[in-house]
């Protein structure tokens, strides 16, 4: 069971941490206090790699968001860019720096700021809705991010030793559409098992 725990752990921990650090009331802290009690000291590496994510995640947006903004504004003449800096490449150079400075200071800064207080009645959406002008691109991360529902079936099944049950409670699916996504796994399962397996005594 520890071993399963463990492959479990490793495979999810990782898209699980984005949206908690999305959280306001938690943040990156949050996901440093938990994965020290989850890795002990190997808990560096593991944080390296959240972060490594956070940033790789940001940047992509960050860049949707530039190239969006630079085709909507008015175009500056490279001539007189040109003239202006007597360098070919000065645009080029404003461009990074500018976003470059963006990136830090909005990431960075919602990272330090305090972590908001808990209340049984907080709306995250909201939040980050009333926030959007302040936190622009990271707004945009937390709508697409916070709105993909989450389920618990798949933990319980990697850790059930019982038969797989789904109840009225789990699943508003007809049953049969039940049945029939039932048939495909098993299909696909038995489709995999034969594609493994060398075919014997066929011969073209």
């Amino acid at each position: 069971m520890q071993k399963k725990f463990d492959k479990y752990w490793m495979e999810s921990y990782l898209p699980n941490c984005i949206p908690v650090i999305l959280g306001p009331r938690f943040k990156l802290c949050f996901i440093e206090f938990r994965l020290k009690q989850a890795f002990g000291p190997d808990v560096e590496r593991h944080l390296l790699t959240v972060k490594e994510v956070l940033d790789n995640l940001f940047e992509e947006y960050s860049s949707q968001m530039t190239d969006a903004l630079d085709e909507s504004a008015p175009r500056q003449k490279f001539d007189e860019v040109v003239n202006e800096e007597n360098d070919p490449l000065a645009d080029w150079d404003q461009h990074l720096n500018k976003k470059q400075r963006q990136t830090a200071s909005e990431l960075a800064g919602y990272l330090e700021e305090d972590t908001f207080t808990r209340t049984e009645d907080f709306n995250i959406l909201q939040w980050w809705h009333l926030h959007s002008s302040k936190y622009p691109i990271l707004s945009c991360i937390a709508c697409d991010v916070l709105v993909v529902q989450a389920s618990v079936v798949s933990s319980e099944s990697a850790f059930n030793t019982g038969k797989r049950l789904i109840s009225d409670y789990r699943s508003r699916l007809c049953s049969e559409t039940v049945e029939a996504l039932i048939c495909l796994q098993d299909w696909f399962r038995c489709n995999d098992k034969h594609a493994n397996t060398p075919d014997q005594g066929h011969y073209y």
